[in-house]
């Protein structure tokens, strides 16, 4: 459905009967559309119009629950809940799809774009339910596969020190890397089943490859 001001809306015709989950306008100059995203379809999961009235199918990266999509720095992202290693794909223009990797498979949600950088959110995973792709402050390069900055949050070691964290912790759980130390103490809302508690928190940053380093800390 369409409206000019959010108030009276007139119903649309979608390209397919597909569970249709989000939507986001963008594109370059000339070549602007809405694009739209799907949580069910066989090979069908995008659909793009010009105009929000006509729709054209389009195929998605892959089959996936498509769930958030957004526009920026000339590039559409789209995020899932699901899928092997794929839930995030990118498109420069809404019709062609390459599917790229996340930082961990979570069920992510949601996806925006602002001041350089991409930000998605997840329902799921444990001290990694953020991620981020580009620069802030500065414009991305097109390939958001490279979700750079990784943020941990775990409960404080029973020693009651985080330097005290162990090989297990110190491993990055989307990457199988181990990078030791930047543990700051936390208060984490989470820790003793919602109640609050320390914690020990950290932000990494990918400076290629599977190549991680503390960011501050």
């Amino acid at each position: 459905m369409t409206s000019r001001d959010g108030v009276t809306w007139t119903p649309r015709t979608s390209a397919i009967n597909n569970q249709w989950e989000a939507v986001t306008w963008g594109g370059s100059a000339g070549q602007e559309k809405f694009v739209a995203v799907s949580f069910n379809g066989r090979g069908n999961r995008v659909m793009t119009s010009p105009d929000g009235i006509t729709w054209t199918s389009r195929t998605s990266a892959a089959d996936n629950n498509w769930v958030g999509i957004t526009y920026g720095g000339g590039l559409f992202v789209a995020v899932s809940d699901r899928g092997a290693g794929n839930r995030v794909m990118t498109s420069p223009d809404g019709i062609a799809w390459t599917s790229q990797t996340a930082a961990a498979n979570n069920g992510w949600y949601s996806v925006t774009y602002g001041n350089g950088l991409f930000v998605a959110v997840s329902y799921s995973g444990v001290g990694n339910r953020v991620m981020t792709s580009g620069v802030f402050g500065g414009e991305p390069s097109l390939q958001p596969a490279q979700w750079t900055r990784y943020y941990q949050a775990l409960p404080m070691p029973d020693s009651g020190f985080c330097r005290d964290m162990t090989a297990e912790q110190n491993t990055l759980a989307a990457y199988g890397t181990s990078v030791s130390g930047g543990w700051v103490k936390s208060w984490e809302p989470w820790v003793s089943n919602g109640a609050g508690g320390w914690g020990c928190q950290r932000y990494l940053v990918n400076t290629g490859g599977n190549n991680w380093v503390v960011m501050g800390g």
